[in-house]
């Protein structure tokens, strides 16, 4: 956009004054807390004023946008999205003893779903009333990386911006407003680039709680572990800390409901994925247990060697003589 031409178009129209445009520039920025620039805040002050500047928009918005799907590590992209999810804001200590701020959230258009994070600044976009579940918004120079988890997130620094109800968008390459309704994903389709799933199986096994050491010190944290599926396609769930309370009243032979669980690499097999429940994840039996000795059974199918159940960690039955011993956790 050429800011010389737009702020003459809005002098035709109102005959307001450049001054006084610049003023109104001036305290949108300082309102959005310096999150856009003099190209964003002079589009919102246009649309306040009830103009209409996008025939004077030139190739900087839509046309460089990227589709989700061809999103590559390690590039900058802008992209453009509907919000899906959007999760407590964090923060962290650095190295120099200063306090940084990070929001997680995700994104949507029709090609595929990909996680966000915006860092220090960025993240008070959290506190604007505008950013809310359905908007949709524009990355710009975002910084493609792989996550913890093992998919593809967007990181949003300070060479990047956000720009909230963002002009000259192609609605054709969005989905609708999203709805309340929980949409399953079976575990045949689960992928680290779907970066937020629910899913509705019966459970395997449950694993008992175990603490360990945090890198940053303090309290020691918690995780526990349920297995759900079918002996032929298990996927381990796991809650971390105070989430491991979430797992009261679950027993094997239940069907359960999880959602909003974010998908990661197993930590043993990179070719497959475990799923961890987050903040905003609901657990809800849909089917209880009717009867506990053929729930179990009905989880083994074939005999399998021992050290196959012991290498693999699945489930199986197993034949022998004389008395042995099998013990396993996770």
């Amino acid at each position: 956009m050429d800011i010389e031409e737009a702020i003459t178009k809005i002098i035709e129209k109102t005959k307001l004054t450049r001054e006084e445009i610049q003023q109104k520039i001036n305290q949108q920025i300082e309102d959005l807390s310096g999150l856009i620039d003099e190209e964003g805040a002079i589009i919102i002050v246009a649309k306040n004023l009830d103009i209409d500047l996008k025939e004077h928009q030139d190739l900087s918005n839509s046309e460089l946008d990227t589709p989700i799907e061809r999103a590559k590590p390690r590039t900058n992209i802008n992209i453009v999205g509907r919000i899906s999810e959007i999760f407590d804001k964090g923060s962290f200590n650095r190295k120099d003893g200063s306090q940084g701020k990070l929001l997680p959230f995700i994104i949507q258009d029709k090609t595929s779903s990909i996680r966000c994070v915006a860092w220090d600044l960025n993240a008070d976009i959290g506190n604007e009333e505008a950013f809310t579940r359905n908007e949709i918004v524009r990355i710009v120079n975002g910084f493609v990386k792989e996550g913890r988890s093992g998919g593809l997130e967007v990181h949003i620094g300070s060479k990047s911006r956000i720009q909230l109800q963002p002009d000259q968008v192609d609605m054709t390459n969005l989905p609708g407003k999203l709805g309340s309704e929980i949409i399953i994903t079976p575990l045949s389709k689960l992928n680290l680039n779907n970066p937020s799933v629910s899913i509705e199986e019966p459970i395997l096994s449950i694993y008992p709680v175990k603490e360990f050491q945090r890198k940053q010190g303090g309290d020691p944290g918690k995780r526990s572990s349920i297995a759900v599926g079918s002996p032929a396609n298990i996927v381990y769930v796991t809650f971390w800390n105070d989430l491991v309370s979430e797992m009261e009243g679950l027993s094997p032979g239940q069907t359960v409901q999880i959602t909003h669980l974010t998908p990661k690499k197993n930590f043993k097999d990179n070719t497959k994925i475990d799923l961890s429940v987050t903040s905003k994840s609901k657990v809800s039996i849909t089917k209880q247990t009717t009867n506990t000795s053929s729930s179990s059974q009905s989880t083994v199918t074939q005999t399998r060697p021992i050290s196959d159940l012991v290498s693999t960690e699945c489930s199986g039955n197993i034949e022998g003589d004389g008395n042995f011993g099998f013990r396993g956790d996770r």
